[in-house]
């Protein structure tokens, strides 16, 4: 029921209208003129407090609906999630890699180490608008004038120059932190011997204070699903995200199930996918070391890994490397286990600095972390948000129409509504034939129709979709058009 806001001005016309009623059918002549005593303190004066008293319940019929949640004060929101157990989320600070560039030149390096100590600010320079964001270093490196080679680094106008890249914090908490690559353009604290700072991949991990709005979704998920426990529960505190378009259950003992160890697995599967990329550097060291993807699950698409690093002396080598896809029972959650290796023919040079650039699936990071929070784990149970996976399907129609109609227009609606039916089928759900022919037999046009070259029913498991991959539509013996789809 939507609540309609009534002001001072309402209940005055309110009591104005019904004594100038009342003077009509009553022959009376109540002056109800402004500036008359009447209407200043038998009208005015309740309606003030008449104001104040519907604020005061307008306001309590609030509190009992979580639909209203941006017009609650945010300490009454919390006292209501108190109720069920729920805390509102803090801000968290977002931390960046941020590259220290040397004054000095390749022809004329650094003779004396050049230090970066925690504590060191540098900032995201003010714009039109936007205030300038601080950082500071938490870690403390130095460029070593004894071996400067390690360090040679190719500027922005493509000097050779050297430089070291330390890890650094917001010092304001919130998504304010999560700044772009390279936003940080300048020192706060001299250094000597540093000429300027640039981040070489964005700030993550900034989160701001959890909204009233955001608050009252985890509060409804509460109540909808109070334990976490039921596959409603699940599924209502994951949909509060707004990405996730899908979700399926699998348990242990399931027939479908991916673990089944100790019994209290449970595998949340997602239908979506939010891609990002992580960059991150590592000290070469061992050409024999696996190196781990830090935030999982690295999306399996070698083309967009790029490892970078100093060869033979030039900073900027392209090496090739081996990546393995972990296949096991953790595979595509925040536990997989995936990793590369050098080739040995594609080698870094020894103890320089390697930046790794691969793509992760952000989606399940961040529903991972719902279901990790202290309010909704469930004692004995062992729950993992896991990406879902293709079932791509070819299909042929055989078709013959009625006269008049337009081949080629016939086909392409053949072709979207297929292609639709199958978009919107949900994880797990199984196709059967008749399922397509009645969809197909609406179109305009469509005499009869038969899909060959598949097997029906098309079943999944309950971690998989159907893709329509490719569609060949035959009408008659003289029309034929194939469709592909991405």
């Amino acid at each position: 029921m939507s609540i309609n806001p009534k002001t001072k001005e309402d209940f005055i016309e309110s009591m104005k209208s019904f004594i100038a009623d009342y003077n009509s059918k009553n022959g009376t002549n109540i002056d109800i003129r402004d500036g008359t005593v009447f209407k200043d303190l038998i009208i005015d004066s309740p309606s003030v407090e008449f104001e104040k008293v519907y604020n005061d319940i307008t306001y309590a019929s609030k509190l009992s609906s979580l639909e209203y949640s941006n017009e609650i004060e945010d300490s009454d929101l919390d006292l209501i999630g108190l109720n069920y157990g729920l805390t509102r989320l803090g801000s968290s600070i977002s931390t960046v890699d941020v590259t220290f560039i040397t004054t000095f030149t390749e022809d004329a390096p650094p003779t004396n180490n050049i230090i970066i100590n925690t504590g060191v600010q540098v900032k995201v320079p003010s714009s039109v608008g936007s205030p300038e964001i601080q950082f500071k270093t938490i870690e403390s490196k130095q460029i070593d004038s004894s071996r400067p080679d390690d360090y040679l680094y190719t500027d922005f106008d493509g000097t050779i120059r050297y430089a070291v890249t330390v890890k650094c914090e917001c010092l304001t908490p919130g998504s304010v932190g999560n700044v772009q690559t390279g936003a940080i353009k300048e020192i706060i604290t001299p250094i000597a011997g540093i000429g300027k700072v640039t981040n070489p991949s964005p700030g993550i991990g900034g989160r701001d204070v959890e909204s009233n709005s955001d608050f009252a979704k985890r509060i409804k998920g509460k109540l909808s699903g109070n334990s976490i426990g039921t596959d409603s529960g699940i599924k209502t505190l994951l949909y509060t995200d707004e990405r996730v378009k899908d979700i399926n259950i699998i348990r242990a003992g399931d027939s479908d199930a991916i673990r089944n160890i100790y019994g209290g697995e449970v595998d949340v599967i997602v239908l979506k996918e939010d891609r990002q990329t992580y960059s991150f550097q590592i000290e070469y060291i061992d050409p024999d070391k696996k190196i781990y993807f830090p935030i999982k699950p690295y999306i399996d698409s070698p083309d967009e890994v790029t490892v970078t690093g100093t060869q033979l002396g030039n900073p900027q080598h392209n090496f090739s490397v081996n990546i393995y896809k972990d296949k096991g029972i953790y595979k595509d959650s925040i536990k997989d286990s995936s990793y590369l290796t050098f080739n040995s023919n594609d080698l870094p040079d020894l103890n320089s600095i390697v930046t790794i650039t691969y793509p992760y699936d952000k989606l399940i990071v961040d529903l991972q972390a719902i279901i990790d929070q202290k309010e909704n784990h469930i004692i004995g149970s062992d729950i993992l948000i896991r990406k879902a996976y293709k079932k791509n399907v070819l299909l042929t129609c055989e078709v013959e129409i009625y006269s008049g109609y337009d081949k080629n227009k016939v086909s392409d609606n053949i072709s979207d509504s297929l292609s639709s039916y199958i978009q919107n089928l949900s994880l797990g759900q199984r196709v059967d034939y008749s399922d397509l022919i009645n969809e197909l037999s609406k179109i305009d046009g469509v005499d009869s129709i038969t899909i060959v070259g598949q097997t029906f029913p098309i079943y999944t498991k309950k971690n998989e979709y159907i893709v329509l991959k490719s569609l060949a539509v035959n009408i008659g013996t003289e029309f034929s058009k194939t469709y592909t789809y991405a």
